[in-house]
């Protein structure tokens, strides 16, 4: 099994990094770098942050993004430990004290050749499942749609 998608649902915040005005927090999956959004001390928010992680990725790097080239990396997170359960992590790191709470979807190291080839209308990801299924629902990680 390998981690496949990334599913950041829950920022709190109880510290800053910066002393003066909210921190930009970021994940980075290999060359992928993507925004998880704008915190201040106090502030509890619902995400959906949804990210594929690319093959042969195993870290999620959480970062505050400060004057360019100022950034600082918070936490790297394992994407191999517990996936498919939903986790949550503390930051403790300068000042920053954040909780966060994420989910990985695994999927399986088998060759992909024999996948179902229907695509997700929902959000164009792949069938997950073998060819044929035998006339259950697709599976794209995400979500489920029709059968074949």
């Amino acid at each position: 099994m390998h981690p496949a998608y990334l599913f950041i649902t829950k920022v709190v915040c109880n510290a800053t990094d910066d002393t003066f005005g909210a921190d930009d927090l970021y994940g980075i999956l290999g060359n992928d770098t993507f925004p998880i959004g704008q915190f201040k001390a106090g502030d509890q928010k619902d995400l959906t942050v949804e990210r594929p992680i690319p093959p042969g990725v195993n870290g999620l790097t959480i970062a505050e993004s400060d004057f360019p080239g100022q950034n600082d990396v918070l936490d790297t997170i394992d994407l191999l430990q517990n996936m498919d359960v939903e986790r949550v992590i503390g930051i403790l790191v300068g000042d920053a004290r954040y909780d966060i709470t994420f989910r990985v979807i695994s999927a399986a190291d088998d060759a992909t050749e024999e996948r179902c080839p229907e695509t997700c209308p929902t959000c164009g990801d792949g069938c997950r499942k073998q060819n044929p299924h035998g006339g259950t629902v697709h599976w794209c990680g995400r979500h489920e749609w029709g059968a074949n």
